[in-house]
């Protein structure tokens, strides 16, 4: 394999940080699997040093746990951890958007009429990846908008764990039109200052991704039982040059 020149700004810690998350995000490394850094050092065609310290921030981070004499293991998604995700983003979000309402600048609302069109398609991997970034940005945007950087920033930390487990739901159900309608008409209600509508909107459509994504997790033994596990599609190759430029 040839090598890959990678730009200065670009360390191949973070590199492959960014390229394990994504695999454990979209469930191209499923929960419960067992990884080594030799594995992942063929994998990405990169060094055992720079996968070891993707893997103890990912430890961090709570989607990798490391065990002894065994290497690592993808942390598994349980009922719980979606109980408890969607009840935190219930109870911020909503009152995020009441406070953003008539309080948008024109950098966020550049940014949340950008994210609010994108769509993706179940037979497109990629585009789920896509499409959940942009929705992050979305929310995250909202919650900047309330000038309360403390929930800003806890919304961010809440829609990172998200990620994995609205993968699991979207890759089932394709709801991108229907995310973009929800989008669009809670972006209507930020413009026009309609706090208590904004509020509403935004509490019923975290409601109906907790219910998209908990169909999911129950209508799969290999999810909600306490051995949980799930088979993703075909496995990806990486190379690292496909990251260092988004860096």
């Amino acid at each position: 394999m040839s090598e890959v020149e990678l730009p200065l700004e670009a360390p191949l810690q973070d590199i492959a940080y960014r390229m394990i998350k994504d695999d454990i995000v979209t469930c191209q490394l499923a929960p419960n699997e067992r990884l080594t850094e030799v594995q992942l050092s063929s994998r990405y065609n990169m060094g055992k040093a720079p996968i070891r310290s993707g893997l103890l921030r990912l430890c961090h981070e709570g989607l990798v746990e490391a065990k002894a004499r065994r290497g690592y293991v993808v942390t598994p998604v349980t009922i719980q951890d979606i109980q408890e995700i969607f009840q935190l983003r219930l109870i911020l979000e909503p009152r995020a958007a009441r406070l953003a309402a008539g309080h948008l600048n024109e950098q966020q609302l550049v940014r949340l009429t950008q994210t609010s069109q994108t769509n993706y398609s179940t037979d497109n991997p990629e585009s789920v990846g896509t499409f959940l970034e942009a929705n992050k940005i979305f929310h995250v945007s909202i919650a900047q908008a309330t000038g309360n950087h403390r929930m800003a920033n806890t919304i961010a930390r809440l829609l990172d764990e998200m990620q994995r487990l609205l993968h699991l739901g979207l890759m089932v159900r394709p709801r991108g039109t229907q995310y973009q309608n929800e989008h669009r008409q809670l972006l209507e209600a930020l413009l026009a200052g309609e706090s208590e509508k904004a509020e509403q909107l935004s509490y019923s459509q975290i409601r109906g991704g907790q219910e998209m994504v908990l169909e999911r997790a129950l209508s799969d033994p290999q999810i909600s039982t306490t051995q949980r596990s799930y088979s993703p599609k075909t496995p990806r190759t990486k190379s690292i040059d496909n990251f260092a430029q988004t860096l």
